[in-house]
């Protein structure tokens, strides 16, 4: 029987460490206030156990000091863990100052272990009997416990119920624990196996319902942000299309209402010849300010993306950049047959038009290679150029403005991009987006 104990007091040890490990890991990625209260948590009670069952199951050689020392950390460490227990359950449910009677009773909890706590060691450092401050706090606080419990069940939070099957295990198998010293202690029963082994199962169920419910609110957080930074795209594109809308039909009537007043006195006034040239001039700097205008109205929000789709709109892309004859461009796509969603169109098209301005500016490229294939479940880009690349164990010293927000939009629409470069050679970028 000695041997199960300390088999099973092993595995015990090995599960708490791993969780340990593995929720500090999760406070450090996501920076979230209850992985690190149910850290401290798990932690204080891992040290708890090993102090307490550890060395007698295993049957530890300790010097009389160490063995001192650890009555003295026993009590205070049960204490210190419910206080980080409390807080874990604040954070991890969102429970608000005055917005329940939870809160409330959480610090209450809060307030009377960190009493103990500290009254356990004020009463170690004056070498006093606090036994029964440790029985006095475990009595007032059973039936706290007992109304928190309460107050999950009628709690309508998203994750009241994880809490409350978690704590539920814990408390039972707590309260099996204190049965079984009771009865060992008032009817002098000799048990065969370590009396911590009811508590210490709740608790591991405890964990993995926990670990559950913190991985389900994760996912849920996920969720959110994604539909966030959706709502968020679509309000920039909104306002761009607006704007864009604006420019051509406001401004750009106005400037062509403009230049038409112009022409039509043109026949009809006498001007020297001098000042003719600079009627000319000012009606050719007016054309210009309208195909700018225009222009630009088109870059923010393409007509043809949002009435023909995005194949249409990178033929029209790919059209005027041609116009320039500095470099050429060639589009090949299959399966746009059908529309695609309209955030997966709008930010594909920057995608390319980020694409083609960096290997004009930067790359210096004279052809650039776009190809959109739309399988059943997923949409492949190859942008490919004939530039001056660029290493690509380097790429996250040069990584960019350019560059970032491409990464940007593709883990928006939850894809990835692959890029391979080489110098004078030129660059490819290989885009996959789930459809």
């Amino acid at each position: 029987m000695q041997s199960f104990n300390f088999i099973f007091n092993c595995l015990f040890q090995g599960i708490m460490i791993y969780h340990i490990l593995f929720f500090l890991i999760q406070y450090y990625a996501f920076k979230r206030m209850e992985f690190l209260y149910y850290t401290l948590f798990l932690l204080s009670l891992n040290i708890f156990y090993c102090t307490f069952i550890l060395p007698k199951v295993a049957d530890i050689p300790l010097s009389e000091t160490t063995k001192q020392w650890f009555v003295y950390i026993e009590k205070p460490l049960q204490f210190l863990a419910n206080v980080f227990y409390a807080f874990f359950i604040m954070h991890y449910l969102n429970v608000k100052k005055g917005n329940s009677n939870l809160y409330k009773l959480l610090i209450v909890n809060i307030f009377i272990n960190s009493t103990a706590v500290f009254l356990c060691i004020l009463f170690t450092i004056l070498n006093f009997n606090y036994q029964a401050v440790y029985d006095y706090t475990v009595l007032i606080l059973f039936p706290i416990v007992i109304v928190t419990i309460y107050k999950f069940l009628v709690t309508d939070t998203n994750y009241s119920k994880v809490v409350l099957f978690g704590t539920t295990f814990m408390v039972l198998g707590s309260l099996v624990t204190f049965l079984l010293t009771l009865l060992e202690k008032k009817m002098h029963l000799g048990f065969y196996f370590n009396l911590f082994i009811p508590v210490q199962i709740g608790l591991i169920i405890h964990l993995f319902i926990q670990s559950y419910g913190l991985t389900l609110k994760a996912v849920e957080l996920d969720k959110m942000l994604v539909i966030s930074l959706r709502q968020n795209q679509k309000l920039i594109e909104d306002e761009r299309s607006r704007v864009a809308k604006d420019l051509h039909d406001g401004l750009g009537g106005l400037l062509s209402g403009v230049k038409l007043s112009l022409n039509s006195i043109t026949g009809n006034v006498v001007v020297s010849e001098q000042h003719a040239t600079v009627f000319k001039r000012v009606l050719n700097q007016l054309d210009n300010a309208i195909s700018e205008m225009r222009r630009v109205a088109h870059s923010m929000m393409p007509e043809s993306l949002l009435r023909f789709g995005l194949a249409q709109a990178i033929e029209d892309f790919c059209y005027d950049i041609n116009e320039s004859k500095t470099v050429q461009l060639n589009f090949y796509h299959h399966g746009l047959e059908q529309r695609l969603d309209s955030s997966i169109e709008i930010t594909l098209y920057r995608v390319i038009q980020e694409l083609v301005n960096n290997a004009i500016k930067h790359a210096a490229a004279t052809e650039i290679m776009i190809h959109l294939v739309r399988n059943e479940n997923q949409l492949t880009l190859t942008v490919e150029d004939n530039g001056v690349g660029f290493n690509i164990n380097n790429i996250q010293k040069i990584k960019g403005v350019g560059l970032s927000n491409i990464q940007s939009r593709i883990d928006f629409l939850k894809g990835y991009v692959e890029i391979d470069s080489k110098k004078n050679v030129g660059s490819s970028f290989y885009i996959t987006i789930p459809v």
